[in-house]
């Protein structure tokens, strides 16, 4: 009986301690005022791919990406952000039913980690869910995981971003894009990203990137998914930072693999290759290079052996259907402030000659195709 007494006794001590520390708790709590926010970034484009190059479809790309945004942010335990609004993007020289117009709303959440035990541990974490722009992930994205061509025509993520960042040491982006779903008239369409960098030393990084993509079956009865998987690994090492008079003199190198595979066709292909990206920026200039060697004996032993499902499965440059693909650009930042960006480019790809010999009316074609891009970017 005793026992029992003092059981109910410490029960009861037990509550009116919560209680009493959950009053003080509410008499502590500060009201947090909510603010307005916005975001506003605005893209004028004049991209000339008027070229003949094997793969790939003459165009030319003129027009003005909007993504307007506006929403409400709270600091408390943490930095809390809900954007609403729209991108529009207006093909210059078109009809008004040419113009796309996509709503946005997601909610952005950072918060910065401090480990008292670890001197220089710095903890950084960023989420994104809705439907978000592309540039928000700060990976730099190659042309073999995402074409350039995609700012303009799919600026949007639509699913997840989330990124951490452990200063000096590790840096990761994940991300989730759900493009399509499935109907009597489209398939599952979506995709992943992960990229992870890191620094080792003053002038050498390490890191990786690596994509998922995934069509779904196109009808009940066939369950024909198609899947997409390229992986690269490499190493960096970048010199600006031991000269006065060069803002970056860096090369890039690594392995890259991809795997295709329709699942009923039963056709599995896998790819090896290497990618080595070099380049110098002076000043307002820069001078870069990128190659791609497939290792691959096979006639589609290239990134993109299931052609076909292009450009859902495939969000990379067509031109990776190729052994050997070369791609020089000359770039000049004619203006860069915190709101205005001018931008000029050209640029040359190479394929080899051999590449389209066997290919129907080749005579059109060349081994180098130039091209010539101007941008104009607001943001604030």
């Amino acid at each position: 009986m005793k026992n029992t007494k003092l059981f109910f006794i410490l029960i009861s001590i037990f509550f009116v301690s919560q209680n009493i520390g959950a009053d003080i708790r509410i008499d502590t709590i500060v009201k947090v005022k909510p603010k307005f926010i916005y975001r506003v970034d605005n893209l004028t484009y004049f991209d000339n791919r008027l070229f003949y190059l094997p793969y790939h479809q003459p165009r030319l790309f003129f027009g003005d990406r909007l993504t307007a945004l506006g929403g409400i942010g709270i600091n408390k335990d943490g930095n809390h952000k809900l954007y609403a609004g729209l991108t529009t993007n207006l093909f210059f020289g078109t009809d008004f039913k040419n113009y796309t117009f996509m709503p946005m709303v997601y909610y952005r959440f950072e918060k910065d980690f401090l480990q008292e035990s670890c001197i220089g541990c710095e903890h950084n974490l960023k989420l994104h869910f809705g439907i978000l722009p592309y540039r928000e992930i700060e990976a730099s994205l190659p042309n073999f995981i995402r074409r350039g061509s995609a700012e303009y025509t799919m600026p949007n993520l639509q699913g997840a971003l989330v990124q951490y960042n452990l200063k000096n040491r590790l840096l990761l982006d994940y991300a989730f894009d759900w493009r399509k779903v499935k109907t009597d008239i489209q398939r599952d369409n979506f995709g992943m990203i992960l990229a992870g960098r890191v620094p080792t030393a003053k002038i050498m990084d390490f890191g990786f990137i690596a994509q998922w993509n995934r069509l779904g079956h196109n009808l009940d009865t066939i369950k024909n998914n198609v899947d997409n998987i390229v992986i690269n690994g490499f190493v960096r090492a970048d010199f600006g930072g031991l000269t006065k008079n060069f803002r970056s003199i860096f090369i890039q190198a690594g392995y890259l693999g991809s795997f295709s595979n329709d699942n009923i066709n039963i056709k599995n292909h896998w790819n090896n290759s290497i990618v080595v990206d070099c380049g110098i920026r002076w000043k307002m200039i820069t001078l870069r290079n990128n190659l791609y060697v497939s290792l691959s004996q096979e006639k589609d032993g290239n990134l993109m052996p299931l052609h076909k499902y292009y450009p859902e499965l495939y969000i990379s440059d067509h031109y990776y259907r190729a052994p050997l693909y070369n791609r020089t650009e000359l770039a000049f930042d004619l203006l860069n402030t915190n709101y205005f960006a001018l931008r000029a480019q050209f640029l040359m790809h190479y394929v080899p000659k051999s590449v389209f010999n066997d290919l129907p009316n080749n005579n059109e074609y060349k081994s180098f195709g130039w091209q010539q891009r101007i941008t104009a970017n607001v943001r604030f």
